[in-house]
């Protein structure tokens, strides 16, 4: 098992996560996370409106044409859904958990 993994993506593990991240924060953070509707509620429980919170959704196409079994499906687009408090948008990003992950991976 990756030394990355955290649980199932299912709505208890995803309140299980969020609420223990909770109790390491001190002060109001921006959160984004991926479009997983499960994080809402996990946000919401563990948080209430105290946090600034968005969800980066993206959409994958096709793979293209000749591309192996394996290769990643293709990010065709994105949208930002502010979900509770004033998120900065110029901070909505997974990018910085994702690249960690690969890092640690």
């Amino acid at each position: 098992m990756p030394c990355w993994y955290v649980g199932q993506r299912d709505a208890q593990a995803a309140s299980e996560f969020i609420a223990d991240l909770e109790s390491r924060l001190l002060n109001r953070v921006q959160l984004t996370s991926d479009g997983h509707k499960v994080y809402l509620n996990a946000v919401i429980d563990a948080f209430a409106d105290d946090i600034d919170y968005a969800q980066l959704v993206k959409y994958y196409g096709n793979e293209p044409e000749g591309q192996k079994r394996y290769s990643l499906a293709v990010c065709t687009g994105a949208e930002t859904v502010i979900r509770l408090g004033d998120p900065g948008p110029q901070h909505i990003s997974t990018s910085y958990v994702e690249r960690h992950i690969l890092s640690v991976a």
